[in-house]
């Protein structure tokens, strides 16, 4: 059939396609509501690329993905290249194909995370279609987006991100309609639309006259206005609706009818089909379908291919599926309960007698979901543990949570505490907080205190966590009370009630009680051979030890933690190790040794399934120290995609902090006040008592940018309070720096804030310098506040390696000279303050240099030139006003609410001679007072 009404969507395909064929990947995101015709605009372009020497593969995601192996549209893609080239030239196409192959069962390679984990699935295959692309531009076409699970949307990312020149096109469909809120595509998609090659393409609703066309097309003479009108009214645009108005003898007045009157008129046998094959899913092969209906062959395909012929079945890689998925769901919700049970009977039936009716990898799934449809609890629970082995296998961590939740639903009371520990810890690893939570809520109703207050203790000790995760309230509680139940005697639960309580001590900064919790862990552990619980507790304590200022012992504890994980296959808690290892170095300004780490973490994150959590948190510390080193364009790259992966609470609140503070030294001020707002809001709402000192830094800081001083002031009070704690430098002496910068402007503008210098100098003393980095920020400190010069600065940050810092207190430097009237130095100090910030791209910085430049009349020749046009506009304007180029300067800081005093400073004269300045300019613009003059310089473009 014609495709009507998306020759625009299609010219735009057909242009990622040329785009694409000349080395730049194109990826689009095909979204529309159900009925839109999605599946069939990707049909169509397939079947017009293909004659074009177009490599067409496909995959799609299924319903059931939840239940079975993950990466079910790789696996259909894999799958479909191998019939097309065959596995020998599949294997050449890159190193280590055996990894791709490991998702196959039939391969008889072994489980992909022997061979790499997911990480080296992703880097072969997209190994992989470089090398197709070589030879052939290579289409991916992946349907229902909808129901992809963790680790497809990881892979879909990871392609996105990797693929740089690569002959490549992917065309990903989803309905954006009947979403949950909790529902985690469309924060995916809106992440993945921030790449440069990521496009959005909607499908729009049918108008009046493509409606008039297809009805036509469908009947084959032209439609009478009433019918249009009928017609467009109730589909409302949606072609799939419009087909099926069109072809029915009476217009249905519901939904449902509407879906099941092409079903209607079928035969018997036929509609029985097709009732069977919703059972068996969206897409259903021959073989399984021929298995369950138990017919003649001869009534078998003669009543399938009455099913075709009322499109209510389509044929379908050897098999068939539904025109859409809401035919499917209207067709199930017309089944009668008893009918419908004893359908998923048959199939479990089917499944169990023959396995080889699907592919290997959906066994165990398909099973779970068929028996569980059957009311065949017993059954079911097996074949879901099967599952969930399976996810485990891959550490596709989300995938094994939601299978353990299901099996809880359906275990006895034995099995349900190890289940219950498997569930929690899948979720904590996976950063799938909310269902953590959700299982120790049902858990503690279930658990009576008395009898069982070890168990109690260490589902609490669970809830602490994953509150701190989500920034919500009652972890004080929850830690208290986990407290109070905490066994007297040593057993494997104290350890492991105390190894919980060390890690959220540790999260939430308590260093002293963590370390003495985790200390006890350690050594009731060793002495039980808990070896698990023991490793864990040791990376608390290593890293608590770090903190507290015991450097050398704690990095080498850490390490010889890491070897202990390692050497036990532990990958999960290897990453652990890592990311504390580089959150150490990053916060003592290692910054250098903190990348390596990170990056040396990152791939293991990928591979252990923790990228919403522990990997989050290793491109924080990645992005922070590549921020620090100048490194600015790799760092928004590292920051991007770690928010791609939808991390939770508070692994999300320091990517956000950290991409704010990189926005605002870029003065990307809109930016920088979005990740504020996401922060806050990750961070648990709006108050300030248990808020992090990290967001009212940045708070601070954007309102110190934007002139807003007493805002900015009370920002940085509230962060200070809880800065004077044991180990508490690595986010003390940021604060304190921004802190002394604001007590600085504050003394040029107005009345020194004493509250504020006090807390700051009463902080500055209970904390150590006895890092590079540390002792470049007291010294900074210092400076700002008039009890040392700059120079010392400028040379502690040299050994810190911090470019932009270096830039700041050059900047400071020069401007201590221009009071000084040393030109030369000043000349100096702003060309090479200017060549670093140009090339960090710190546009607010190099507005300062220009503009002390100015003031102390140097000139700079290649860093901080304003743009031509701009300088041009103002000065034309000004001459015609009569604006001297000094008033002029004065009437931007005037703009900028500064005060004569500041004004006096920041240009080098005196505070009488700016007043001088201030009653010219009102005069001339005829303003009756400041506010008015800056009004009017706004609409007169002076200040553009």
């Amino acid at each position: 059939m014609e495709l009507i009404g998306r020759r625009q969507q299609l010219a735009l395909l057909h242009q990622a396609l040329e785009l694409a064929s000349s080395g730049r990947p194109q990826f689009v995101v095909l979204e529309g509501p159900a009925g839109i015709g999605k599946s069939r605009l990707m049909e169509h372009l397939a079947t017009q690329a293909a004659p074009a020497d177009v490599r067409v593969l496909r995959g799609a995601c299924i319903e059931l993905g939840a239940h079975g192996l993950p990466l079910a549209p790789l696996t259909a893609m894999l799958r479909d290249l191998i019939g097309q080239l065959g596995r020998e030239a599949v294997a050449a196409l890159a190193p280590g194909a055996e990894t791709v192959f490991a998702l196959l069962p039939e391969a008889g390679v072994g489980s992909p995370l022997d061979v790499g984990g997911k990480s080296r699935l992703f880097e072969v295959f997209g190994t992989c279609l470089e090398r197709l692309g070589h030879e052939q531009l290579v289409l991916l076409l992946v349907d229902d987006l909808r129901w992809a699970d963790h680790s497809t949307r990881e892979l879909l990312g990871y392609l996105a991100r990797r693929l740089r020149t690569a002959r490549v096109m992917a065309v990903l469909a989803h309905r954006g309609d009947d979403l949950p809120l909790w529902h985690p595509l469309p924060a995916f998609v809106a992440e993945l639309e921030r790449l440069p090659a990521v496009r959005r393409l909607v499908l729009p609703r049918l108008t009046r006259v493509e409606t008039t066309e297809l009805l036509e097309s469908l009947t084959g003479s032209p439609p009478a206005p009433g019918v249009v009108d009928n017609v467009l009214r109730r589909a409302g645009g949606n072609p799939l609706y419009t087909e099926q108005l069109a072809g029915a003898e009476h217009l249905p007045g519901s939904l449902k009818e509407l879906l099941l009157e092409r079903t209607r008129d079928l035969p018997d046998t036929c509609r029985n089909l097709v009732a069977l094959a919703a059972v068996g899913g969206q897409a259903v092969s021959h073989d399984l379908l021929a298995e369950v209906a138990e017919l003649p062959e001869e009534e078998l395909l003669e009543g399938l291919h009455q099913a075709v012929q009322a499109r209510a079945l389509l044929p379908h890689a050897g098999g068939y599926r539904f025109p859409h998925a809401l035919l499917r769901e209207a067709v199930l919700a017309d089944l009668l309960p008893a009918r419908l049970t004893q359908m998923h009977r048959r199939f479990a039936q089917a499944l169990e007698a023959r396995p080889e009716l699907v592919a290997p990898e959906r066994h165990a799934g398909e099973m779970a979901h068929h028996w569980h449809g059957a009311g065949a609890h017993a059954r079911a629970l097996p074949a879901l543990l099967s599952a969930a082995q399976a996810a485990g296998s891959v550490s596709c961590h989300t995938e094994q949570a939601q299978l353990l939740t299901r099996a809880l639903e359906l275990c006895g009371d034995d099995d349900r505490q190890e289940l219950l520990h498997q569930a929690l810890m899948a979720c904590l690893w996976a950063g799938e907080s909310v269902q953590g939570l959700d299982l120790i809520a049902r858990a503690l109703s279930e658990t009576d205190p008395a009898p069982a207050p070890g168990q109690r203790a260490i589902l609490l000790a669970h809830r602490a966590i994953l509150l701190a995760n989500l920034g919500l309230e009652g972890v004080q509680e929850a830690l208290e009370e986990a407290a109070a139940l905490l066994p007297a005697e040593p057993s494997v639960i104290r350890a492991a009630v105390l190894d919980r309580l060390a890690a959220i001590l540790l999260v939430r900064e308590d260093l002293e009680r963590g370390q003495r919790a985790g200390i006890e862990a350690v050594d009731v552990a060793e002495a039980l051979d808990e070896h698990e619980v023991r490793l864990n507790a040791r990376i608390t304590v290593a890293t608590i030890r770090f903190r507290l200022g015991d450097h050398t012992a704690g990095l080498a504890e850490l390490r010889q933690a890491g070897k202990a994980a390692e050497a036990r296959g532990d990958i999960t808690r290897t990453v652990r190790v890592k990311v504390s290892i580089a959150a150490c170095l990053a916060g003592a300004g290692r910054y250098h040794e903190a990348a390596e780490a990170a990056r040396a973490g990152l791939p293991l994150a990928h591979a252990a399934g923790t990228m919403r959590s522990l990997g989050a948190a290793m491109s924080e510390h990645l992005a922070t120290s590549l921020f620090a080193l100048g490194q600015w364009d790799e760092a928004a790259h590292v920051m991007q995609d770690g928010l791609a992966h939808d991390p939770e609470g508070r692994y999300a609140v320091g990517l956000q902090l950290v991409d704010g503070e990189l926005a605002l030294a870029r003065g990307d001020m809109a930016a920088a006040r979005e990740r504020l707002a996401a922060a806050e809001l990750l961070d648990g709402g709006e108050g300030t008592s248990s808020r992090s000192p990290a967001i009212h830094r940045l708070a601070a800081a954007i309102a110190y940018r934007d002139n807003r001083l007493e805002d900015a002031h009370r920002a940085i009070r509230n962060a200070l309070p809880p800065l004077q704690k044991p180990g508490m430098a690595p986010v003390a002496w940021p604060a304190l720096v921004l802190a002394a910068a604001l007590v600085r402007s504050t003394r040029l503008s107005t009345a020194t804030d004493p509250v504020l210098l006090k807390e700051l100098q009463q902080t500055m003393r209970s904390l150590p310098t006895d890092t590079p980095l540390w002792a470049a920020c007291a010294a900074q400190v210092e400076a700002e506040l008039g009890a040392i010069p700059w120079a010392p600065v400028i040379e502690a940050w040299q050994a810190v390696g911090d470019p932009y810092r270096i830039a700041y207190a050059r900047t400071r430097a020069a401007e201590s000279a221009a009071w000084n009237s040393d030109r030369a130095a000043v000349q100096e100090l702003l060309s090479m303050a200017a060549q670093k910030a140009a090339a960090l791209g710190a546009q607010p910085l190099l507005r300062d240099i220009a503009q002390l430049a100015r003031s102390a009349h140097v000139k700079l020749h290649d860093h901080c030139h304003e743009p031509a046009g701009r300088k041009s506009a103002d000065q034309e304007q000004a001459r015609r006003l009569g604006l001297t180029e000094r008033e002029l300067e004065v009437l931007r800081h005037m703009a900028d609410g500064a005060s004569n005093r500041r004004i006096a400073s920041g240009l080098f004269i005196s505070p009488k001679t700016v007043s001088v300045h201030v009653t010219r300019i009102l005069a001339k613009l005829e303003a009756s007072n400041r506010g008015e003059a800056t009004a009017m310089a706004r609409r007169l473009g002076l200040l553009d």
